[in-house]
């Protein structure tokens, strides 16, 4: 009767080792899916900075173009 207790004991010792582990396997995938997320973001972020740094200097190439016409309007008035 012992030696059956001390085996469960032991069974039940090796499924929550087994839980753990599993645990922390889903854990670092966590942590991992995060990383790539952020790397992701961080991406994203850099492409969205090059866009708004790329419309506006299609905007002050057109303002200056503005203001040259503008100039020359009031050059001949």
């Amino acid at each position: 009767m012992a030696k059956l207790i001390q085996e469960m004991i032991t069974m039940l010792c090796g499924i929550v080792s087994l839980v753990y582990i599993l645990r922390q396997q889903r854990i670092i995938q966590l942590q991992n899916e995060a990383i790539r997320n952020y790397r992701e973001t961080l991406t994203l972020r850099e492409e969205t900075i090059r866009l708004y740094k790329e419309v506006f200097g299609m905007m002050d190439k057109q303002t200056a173009q503005l203001k040259a016409i503008l100039l020359q309007k009031a050059g001949r008035e």
